[in-house]
């Protein structure tokens, strides 16, 4: 005779392996069911729907990185194109300041046609000038005469500085022994400018003869520095 238990008193099993329970088929006829494949079948599907799952994560993520790429094109394409107007407004710029300098060079170039013309441009130009000088002298001047004399005489005198010191309108100024060297140039012309040397010395006595001083009626002897 069997023994009747509880189901609390039977021993656990905690895999479905090898056990089966009681059901019905389609046709209403009692059979036993696998217990081991409906956990297989069930872990199947759940394997299943997790890399479904991980397929849609991922295929988020390479959406997410497509449309983060589109993103910064855009944004690049944007500024390259910012840039390139930027460049275009700069051409159209430089070709307007361009064309504008063009026009004033064909002023100044029809104005300067009109000067010639009219005899206004110097056509030769004339110097005085001390070529020497001695450290006693304490001023002096280059004096500069433009052709035709109508033109206007303007006259630029351009010095090194060493022997001599030399102002814009041609006043020099002994600064000590040596040589300078000046260029002189007509503004209006400077192809005819001139360039000339001064020599400064120190002041000597000058001889009436080889071996005599020259002395003035005060019996005070003479030296270049007072005839220059």
């Amino acid at each position: 005779m069997a023994t009747k238990k509880k189901i609390s008193e039977l021993p656990l099993c905690e895999t479905f392996t090898g056990l089966f329970t009681i059901g019905v088929d389609a046709l209403n006829r009692s059979v036993k069911v696998s217990l081991e494949y409906i956990a297989n079948t069930v872990n199947s599907l759940k394997q299943s729907v997790q890399t479904v799952i991980s397929n849609a994560n991922s295929a988020t993520s390479a959406a997410n990185t497509a449309a983060g790429n589109a993103n910064t094109a855009a944004s690049t394409a944007n500024t390259a194109a910012n840039a390139a107007n930027t460049a275009k407004e700069g051409c159209e710029n430089a070709t307007e300041e361009a064309n504008q300098a063009t026009e004033d060079c064909r002023e100044i170039i029809e104005t300067a046609s009109n000067l010639e013309a009219l005899g206004l441009f110097p056509t030769s130009m004339e110097l005085s000038y001390p070529a020497h000088l001695t450290t006693g002298n304490k001023t002096a001047k280059i004096n500069a005469v433009l052709f035709p004399e109508r033109v206007h005489q303007n006259v630029l005198c351009l010095g090194d500085d060493k022997a001599v010191s030399v102002t814009p309108d041609g006043r020099i100024t002994v600064l000590g022994a040596g040589t300078s060297v000046i260029h002189v140039i007509p503004t209006c012309n400077m192809a005819l400018f001139r360039t000339i040397q001064i020599k400064v010395t120190a002041p000597t006595i000058r001889l009436a003869t080889r071996t005599s001083m020259r002395l003035t009626a005060c019996l005070l002897y003479t030296s270049d520095a007072a005839n220059l």
